[in-house]
């Protein structure tokens, strides 16, 4: 006779095997993040979506309307989430990720709300630090505010002048 915890264990064991097998996780994510997920001690308020100033992501009318749909990035598009920064992120991934742009396109948004209705996770990047990915299309419901950002004398100096005019919010 067979117990419940040896049918449990083996049904677990086959669905960690079907996961690994069969996952429709994009390799290029499987290189970049952590299979391991976990979640800041300290949630942010906001969190923050780069977007290219380019004529794709131009014309949004500000403030967003709630049903304002963002088109994806390429990047997102093939990795299946959308990428998003913290506030203490932003410069990195704007050296990292948008170095020769010369304006970029900034949504702040409303972690509470995007994460009460929408799957965000927080994955951990090949530098150990853990980042927000909205596994769903972003509405403008969720967004605060759009800015179009100029890079200027670096995109340090931008993000400085962002949290100097209060627009970032340093999460403490």
């Amino acid at each position: 006779m067979t117990s419940l915890l040896s049918v449990s264990l083996r049904l677990v064991a086959r669905t960690a095997h079907w996961q690994s097998r069969y996952s429709i996780v994009p390799a290029a994510k499987k290189t970049l993040y952590s299979k391991v997920m976990a979640t800041p001690s300290v949630l942010p308020n906001y969190v923050y979506k780069i977007l290219p100033n380019t004529s794709v992501y131009q014309g949004t009318p500000i403030p967003v309307p709630a049903d304002w749909p963002f088109p994806q990035t390429e990047v997102d598009a093939k990795d299946g989430f959308v990428h998003m920064s913290t506030a203490a992120q932003l410069e990195g991934t704007l050296n990292r990720f948008f170095g020769t742009d010369q304006t970029v396109q900034l949504l702040k948004i409303d972690y509470a709300r995007l994460s009460a209705f929408k799957i965000v996770k927080w994955e951990k990047a090949s530098d150990g630090q853990l980042f927000p990915h909205l596994y769903a299309t972003l509405d403008g419901e969720y967004v605060r505010d759009l800015n179009v950002v100029p890079k200027e004398s670096g995109w340090g100096h931008a993000v400085k002048l962002l949290v100097e005019q209060g627009w970032i919010e340093l999460d403490e």
